[in-house]
């Protein structure tokens, strides 16, 4: 306390909240967020937003004075934080709000990429195998059609005679 004291004098008297720095970023938005207590954090990949959840009673302590505590948050993580209340939360997940979080959006895109890998190397195997069976059936159209010592040789038969 004496260290924020003496900073806060050299500040005049300006407020200076302290907020311990964590690399994992759902531990830094509760510890921004603090003193309330957070519950649970949802990071939305699709939407780039931060669900807060706190229990009900701790709303406006997460809010803080005119949003001054959130907007602190957002402005110290780089997210944009919602905070919900656990019964808000649970309405949300109840009608359908489904959260992708940032683990979830990876896993599901690499997912992606191996179908889509699996899918292209199959089509690349079926247009391969199509043209293959092309040029089969044109070079047997075109042994048809010429003398077989020309086909065999490659040697005119005019030059042969």
């Amino acid at each position: 306390g004496m260290r924020i004291n003496t900073v806060m004098r050299e500040l005049n008297k300006e407020r200076v909240d302290v907020i311990n720095w964590d690399p994992d970023l759902k531990k830094f938005i509760s510890n921004a967020l603090a003193p309330a207590k957070v519950t649970k954090i949802v990071v939305d990949a699709i939407s780039g937003r931060t669900v807060a959840v706190v229990p009900d009673s701790q709303l406006s302590i997460a809010i803080g004075k005119e949003g001054i505590n959130v907007r602190l948050a957002s402005k110290l993580t780089g997210m944009k934080i919602d905070i919900k209340t656990a019964t808000q939360f649970k309405e949300l997940k109840a009608a359908g709000t489904t959260y992708i979080t940032l683990e979830e959006a990876l896993e599901n895109a690499a997912k992606k990429t191996a179908e889509e890998a699996e899918s292209t190397a199959k089509l690349t195997l079926d247009e391969n195998i199509d043209t293959l069976f092309e040029k089969w059936d044109s070079l047997i159209l075109e042994s048809e059609n010429d003398e077989p010592a020309a086909a065999v040789t490659g040697v005119d038969s005019d030059e042969n005679a």
